[in-house]
């Protein structure tokens, strides 16, 4: 429900979304050079890496999370967004139109 509502609200303000895995080892994986540390536990909040980088696990993630975002293609469905618009538009001007009650129904003599 939440992704349905951050697809439609960047559709209407013109901008675009990107998902990504929710199981990406973004703060396991090291954002120099790419490798997965497996045995990371979730206690861990710094380590290194083979390759002599030293992470921080919130600002690695946030680095490998950009990364993969930039990667990942756009929701960005233009003609959806033009759509959207105009439907909102025909429905705010039906409500604003000024509708006469029924006449009332003559009934037939039998």
């Amino acid at each position: 429900m939440f992704v349905a509502q951050l697809k439609y609200k960047s559709i209407w303000a013109g901008r675009s979304l990107r998902l990504i895995d929710q199981w990406s080892p973004s703060s396991k994986m090291c954002s120099e050079c790419g490798l997965v540390n497996e045995s990371l536990t979730l206690d861990v909040r710094e380590w290194s890496c083979e390759c002599g980088k030293h992470h921080d696990r919130d600002v690695n993630a946030a680095r490998n999370i950009l990364k993969i975002g930039r990667d990942t293609p756009e929701y960005k469905p233009v003609e959806k967004l033009a759509s959207v618009k105009s439907s909102l538009l025909r429905q705010k001007q039906a409500d604003s139109v000024k509708q006469e009650p029924n006449a009332p129904r003559s009934r037939k003599a039998s």
